[in-house]
């Protein structure tokens, strides 16, 4: 799990590069914060954050990711704009950061 120190680094590291590409550095601030939700997300959030962290180490392909994100979708079919539902705005969340 990342700590806040690690958090605020990122967020420092992506502050630098205002006006640059940044992505990995904000994909890396998303991932810590979710992290720090792990324990209330829904099952498939929970592996789909999984899985895009071990994306970002480099161990699955960005194929993995699009197939996850799909199911992501399909779990909230229906349900995508129920702002009000946490488990609905965690997996939406978790799907921001399934994209290569």
């Amino acid at each position: 799990m990342i700590g806040q120190k690690e958090l605020d680094s990122l967020l420092d590291d992506i502050e630098e590069r205002q006006g640059t590409r940044c992505t990995d550095g904000c994909t890396r601030f998303m991932l810590g914060c979710l992290s720090l939700i792990r324990h209330r997300l829904p099952p498939l959030a929970e592996q789909a954050l999984e899985l895009a962290q071990r994306y970002v180490a480099g161990t699955v392909s960005a194929a993995d990711l699009i197939r996850m994100r799909v199911d992501c979708w399909r779990q909230i079919s229906g349900h995508e704009m129920e702002t009000g539902d946490p488990s609905v705005c965690a997996m939406r969340a978790v799907i921001c950061v399934l994209y290569p």
